[in-house]
């Protein structure tokens, strides 16, 4: 297979599993840690890993709290190419309260 197949078969495979999967509705009257979690579960999870469980595409995510402060997670997440452009991770299309849970959730993993 060429490269560029390679590649995307790559991507599409990323967006393919970067499905919305989860809405503002079902985070509702959810405090943000566990909303987070929630969002972490259907968005994340398949590419990145906490505490042993998870994909592997992606960075371990066990400790990021203690690596990043809140704010920086939250803008990483909503738009990852605009904070690291080159970033291999895909712009998921969180809404603001989707990134917000998730922030919330990974930075208090230390």
């Amino acid at each position: 297979m060429s490269k560029s197949v390679w590649a995307a078969a790559t991507v599409g495979f990323l967006l393919a599993g970067c499905s919305s999967g989860i809405s503002d509705e079902a985070l509702a009257g959810l405090p943000p840690k566990e909303a987070g979690k929630k969002v972490f579960e259907v968005r994340c999870k398949r590419c990145h890993m906490i505490n042993g469980f998870g994909g592997v595409r992606g960075p371990n995510l066990s400790n990021v709290g203690g690596r990043m402060q809140e704010s920086a997670i939250r803008e990483f997440v909503k738009n990852p190419q605009a904070v690291r452009p080159g970033t291999p991770m895909p712009n998921l299309s969180l809404t603001d309260k989707q990134a917000e849970a998730v922030a919330a959730y990974l930075a208090e993993l230390k």
